[in-house]
């Protein structure tokens, strides 16, 4: 619920409708107490009954010998009203008793008002329904009753007054001097006495119990604000919060984590992941008088303090924890292996906190994840610096796609036999008005991580689009343009209808369209590739297997797609005039041409001699600065 607030005198003050909405939350919640502790007193108002009945069964009997039948009549009503209450006592609750016997009280404090005036036990009678009233119902029944009694007060005044009511004074029915008039005040102070005691017990011990309650709560809360409530183990709240005592027998502060936690979670299950958790913990737990405190700080990383007493053992205690993982009975069941990343820092004899130790102790962690190392990694600022370098680098790309600031140049390929310009590559450029010139080498893995990676690869159709009609003139109508698409771009839900719509809305063949892919998307996600692939040759775009032969083994590829091209990666290039083996690799190529019928793009040739070699072997597309290097289309 959101509350509108006003300044009023420079405070903060709620308005009309918030103020009733907080009147209606306050009498709900002095219902629910009343309501409580009429709950608490249900025991001791049967107890109340079973002892009035008796009591005011005296009274019925001393009413007799006094030959006051009025009342003696009232109280045998009173008498057997209890009585029946007892025997239903389970079918009655608190608050119906009560009303029931405060009722009996008022018919019989005021019989005997009638009878006996305030010198007889009626008055005392209706004070001890006013006591019940306003020990166990509502402030608002309790002033009807009391508004009720003085109206009734006034009334009776009047009319003993007017003369309506009067008294025998020879004969009265409260004689000081006699047992049988003090009985009867008697009886009735003693239940006015019990409900009294009764009301103060129960009122003192319901406000004990919920002392004790907010007590447990308030421990509770404590427990879930500096605790894990899967291991048990100290959270990073309560690492904060150590004293400087511990803090300067610290020598080490280390944080690890899991690696490929977050996936392993999201594809097995929390049952998995927790299991594996909790087994780390448990190796935590073991005693070592070196480790000061752990704690779970986040819900794939430990910390941990060492002692810096005994520094020289840390890295090999260190060392053996993170290959004991990989033994511990609980976590070998996982049976695929578990890494850990570690990061840590040494305290110096400098004051130092534990804020910027943890801090120091994180970056460390970070430099080991982005590494993908197991070897403990120590804080030093130029990692810091150069993290902090690339999270700076990470904002400014993002802000780059967003402002369209990459520009496109055009890299030739050149038909090796005429040597004429058959087609380009489109790269992306990038030059920052903060930080200069970005390499492609720099940017594009980032871009590849960012959120924004399909916005980057519509971006680029777009300048290649928008280029197209500037390159046909600059070279020839049926110039075929290569673009390279990231994997997570080519499997982005609206790729293919994006492309559709951008060669539609400039009615460019696809036919000149070449798109490069490397063979990363087809290792990672090869079923779903293949649909998009042939999806778009069906629409006549042309596939290119980019950096062929730099990783993984491509011939399962070229069987089960017909590539339009296939690209020698440049490492190849760079040694095919002094290593045998690569030239006789090349050459299998070339006859792999013959079988799948593919054209052959040679990247990165730099040299004649490279060149001169590569159509000694056949006929390729020569791509490299050996006849020209990426440049602007202005």
């Amino acid at each position: 619920m959101e509350c509108n607030m006003f300044l009023k005198n420079g405070k903060n003050v709620p308005n009309e409708a918030d103020a009733g909405i907080l009147s209606k939350i306050e009498k709900i919640e002095v219902k629910k107490y009343n309501r409580l502790i009429l709950s608490k007193i249900e025991h001791s108002l049967n107890l109340i009954i079973l002892i009035a009945i008796p009591l005011v069964l005296l009274l019925v009997i001393n009413d007799y010998f006094r030959q006051n039948f009025l009342i003696m009549v009232v109280d045998s009503i009173i008498t057997f009203s209890l009585i029946i209450i007892t025997i239903y006592r389970h079918k009655f609750n608190s608050t119906v008793k009560i009303s029931i016997i405060v009722l009996l009280t008022l018919v019989a404090g005021l019989t005997s008002m009638m009878v006996s005036g305030y010198a007889g036990a009626g008055f005392l009678t209706l004070l001890l329904g006013s006591l019940l009233i306003a020990g166990f119902l509502s402030t608002k029944v309790s002033i009807i009753y009391a508004s009720f009694l003085a109206f009734v007060t006034i009334v009776f005044i009047a009319l003993v007054y007017s003369g309506v009511i009067s008294y025998d004074m020879s004969n009265p029915k409260f004689d000081p001097n006699t047992v049988s008039s003090w009985f009867n005040l008697s009886i009735v102070f003693i239940i006015k006495l019990y409900v009294t005691i009764v009301i103060i017990y129960t009122i003192r011990r319901y406000f004990s119990i919920s002392l004790k309650q907010s007590e447990e709560q308030l421990d509770y809360i404590n427990h879930i604000a500096y605790y894990d409530p899967l291991t048990g183990l100290p959270n990073k709240s309560k690492l904060m919060s150590l004293q400087e005592e511990m803090l300067r027998d610290a020598g080490f502060i280390a944080i690890f984590s899991i690696d490929g936690y977050r996936l392993m979670d999201s594809i097995y299950g929390e049952e998995v992941s927790n299991e594996i958790i909790l087994a780390i913990s448990e190796l935590l737990k073991v005693k070592n008088d070196n480790i000061l405190f752990y704690s779970r700080v986040d819900v794939n990383e430990f910390a941990f303090l060492w002692s810096k007493n005994n520094k020289s053992e840390f890295l090999p205690f260190v060392e053996r924890s993170i290959a004991e993982v990989q033994t511990y009975p609980t976590i070998t069941k996982w049976k695929k292996g578990i890494h850990i990343h570690l990061g840590y820092f040494e305290f110096t004899d400098t004051p130092q906190n534990l804020i910027d130790g943890y801090h120091n102790a994180k970056v460390a962690l970070q430099e080991s994840v982005i590494n993908s190392g197991t070897k403990p990694i120590i804080y030093n600022q130029e990692i810091e610096l150069r993290i902090k370098q690339e999270y700076d680098l990470k904002h400014a790309v993002n802000q780059a796609i967003i402002n369209g600031d990459f520009v496109m140049y055009y890299q030739e390929k050149i038909n090796g036999i005429d040597r004429q310009v058959i087609g380009v590559e489109a790269l992306a450029r990038w030059k920052s008005a903060e930080l200069g010139f970005i390499s492609p080498s720099v940017f594009i893995p980032l871009i590849n991580k960012s959120v924004l990676f399909a916005e980057f690869g519509n971006l680029v159709i777009q300048k290649v689009m928008g280029d197209c009609q500037k390159l046909r003139d600059k070279y020839s109508s049926d110039l075929k343009i290569s673009i390279n698409i990231s994997p997570q771009y080519l499997l982005s839900q609206d790729f293919i209808s994006y492309i559709l719509r951008a060669i539609d809305a400039r009615k460019i063949n696809p036919e000149n369209i070449i798109f490069e892919i490397t063979e990363e998307i087809l290792i990672e996600n090869i079923e779903n590739a293949v649909s998009v692939l042939k999806e778009l040759k069906k629409y006549g775009f042309k596939i290119s297997l980019d950096d062929f032969g730099s990783g993984y083994s491509s011939l399962n590829y070229l069987s089960r797609l017909i590539f339009d091209e296939v690209k020698i990666d440049k490492s190849f290039i760079d040694h095919i005039a002094n290593d045998p083996k690569i030239a006789k690799m090349i050459e299998i190529i070339v006859a792999l041409k013959n079988v799948y019928g593919f054209d052959i793009v040679a990247e990165g040739v730099e040299t004649e001699e490279q060149f001169n070699i590569l159509m000694g072997m056949g006929d390729f597309i020569i791509q490299g600065y050996y006849f020209s290097k990426p440049q602007s289309i202005e």
